[in-house]
């Protein structure tokens, strides 16, 4: 609401040389008086935080005992399985956890997590020489709140870190991909200037040696990596100078030289089981210019790939190598109709596509292929489900009333979900006892429990109303 304030001309000329005359005495003395106190006030929080600081980081057990932190619960049952607590240390910030091609592994972009109380006990350092004060904040910052990659051993337990920022130049990972050896990562990183002085830097792509403990940068100004299946190139996406416009590339994995470069805007990249042939989609708004192509390496030979529409009855099995998608209908701005989603499957080597549902009101978004190629593993209604490809019904398999998913991935075996979400009913103060983390949870999925359900016909959890109209 704007409110207006309207002042009599004749009084506010009469006033003003008194209101003048207040300013240039008792004002200016007033002025001086508030900022004395607020510079004493100042240095003396600064003084009790620094006593505080002290005091807080001998005595390490004095806030557990104030404020009695309660442990995270390492075991939760779900409908469709049981979810086992791996860390809740970590803010991970990078995007969906990414799994080892072994399946005993996960990789995670992430943050320690920081308290309030946790900055009280190891606060920024103090150094007197200005030039040195820089450095070691900036150190302090990366060791404290850095991004780093960790690395989470899902069969024998532990951590570790993989990538982690240097204390000259924040680098955020952003993107995290596995060499199929097990043994390498391909790390995309965003890189924040430290200060003023700095040069932007455009993202860069860096290989990890896990075993040898080594990292070196491979290329420049690209993102979201994505290794073949033979582990000799890398695609990944180019910025192409226009905003949100990015082109497909593809290089080499050893030296970073690039073999391939689309010419035109273009993404969603997807290898052959060979890793010689890269199906991607190129954009364009002409209908010519738009659709998917492949490029054949090294020579570089790209084709236009005809997808088409086929009719089948229900598959009982589908692979992993097969592209699982959404088709949406309706809901333009001239169309009465509300939107509609229907789960596809894309079969490159094919050339041809097929619909697994018929169209469906609720959103949702498929996550994989699970147990044995029998069931696609779908996100809806803030939950997960499982689509059994026998019967054509969905299965719910997490409650959204105990556990807020965020990112996740399946497992290469179709039977582990990797969860990186909230547990429900979060006590807000232990953000600042415990500090903001986000759980990073495994989700064993068991298809005796999952068949246990009711059968849907749709995604969709019934409300509380619902529930009352069916008692």
């Amino acid at each position: 609401m704007n409110l207006k304030l309207e002042m009599n001309s004749r009084d506010a000329s009469t006033d003003e040389p008194n209101q003048r005359a207040g300013l240039s005495t008792g004002g200016k003395c007033s002025l001086w008086a508030c900022g004395g106190c607020a510079f004493v006030l100042a240095v003396a929080i600064v003084i009790s935080g620094v006593l505080a600081a002290r005091w807080l980081a001998g005595n390490p057990e004095t806030l557990s005992k104030l404020y009695g932190e309660q442990p995270t619960p390492q075991i939760l049952i779900q409908p469709g399985g049981v979810v086992r607590m791996i860390s809740d240390e970590w803010l991970p910030a990078g995007g969906a956890p990414v799994w080892s091609p072994d399946g005993e592994r996960v990789a995670v972009s992430a943050t320690p997590r920081v308290s309030v109380f946790g900055f009280l006990r190891q606060p920024p350092p103090m150094v007197v020489d200005p030039r040195r004060q820089e450095e070691a904040a900036a150190r302090w910052l990366t060791e404290a709140v850095g991004p780093r990659v960790v690395i989470f051993d899902i069969a024998a337990g532990g951590e570790r870190i993989a990538y982690q920022a240097s204390a000259q130049r924040m680098g955020w990972p952003a993107e995290v991909a596995w060499f199929p050896d097990g043994r390498r990562l391909a790390v995309g990183v965003e890189h924040i200037p430290m200060n003023e002085e700095q040069q932007e830097m455009p993202p860069g792509l860096w290989v990890v040696d896990i075993e040898k403990n080594e990292t070196r940068r491979l290329a420049d100004n690209v993102r979201r990596p994505n290794i073949s299946p033979d582990g000799r190139w890398i695609a990944c996406r180019q910025p192409t100078g226009k905003e949100y416009e990015t082109a497909v590339t593809v290089l080499d994995a050893e030296d970073g030289a690039q073999l391939y470069a689309h010419d035109r805007h273009s993404g969603n990249t997807l290898w052959d089981v060979g890793g010689d042939i890269l199906y991607f989609f190129s954009y364009g708004t002409e209908e010519k210019a738009r659709g998917w192509r492949k490029v054949q390496l090294p020579a570089g030979e790209v084709k236009t790939v005809e997808m088409k529409e086929v009719q089948v009855s229900r598959p009982s099995r589908i692979t992993s190598a097969q592209e699982l998608s959404v088709s949406c209908r309706g809901g333009g701005p001239q169309d009465k109709e509300e939107w509609t989603y229907r789960l596809r499957v894309r079969d490159f080597t094919q050339a041809h596509y097929y619909y697994l549902t018929p169209h469906l009101g609720t959103d949702f978004w498929p996550c994989g292929v699970c147990l044995g190629d029998r069931y696609v593993l779908i996100e809806a209604s803030e939950a997960l489900w499982a689509y059994r490809l026998a019967d054509g019904k969905f299965y719910q398999v997490t409650d959204s009333a105990s556990l807020d998913l965020g990112w996740l991935a399946l497992d290469p075996s179709g039977t582990k979900v990797c969860l990186v979400g909230d547990l429900a009913e979060e006590d807000i103060f232990r953000i600042f006892t415990t500090g903001l983390s986000m759980p990073v949870m495994m989700l064993q999925l068991d298809e005796e429990r999952i068949l246990s359900q009711p059968a849907c016909d749709e995604p969709v959890l019934p409300s509380s109303d619902d529930q009352e109209e069916n008692r």
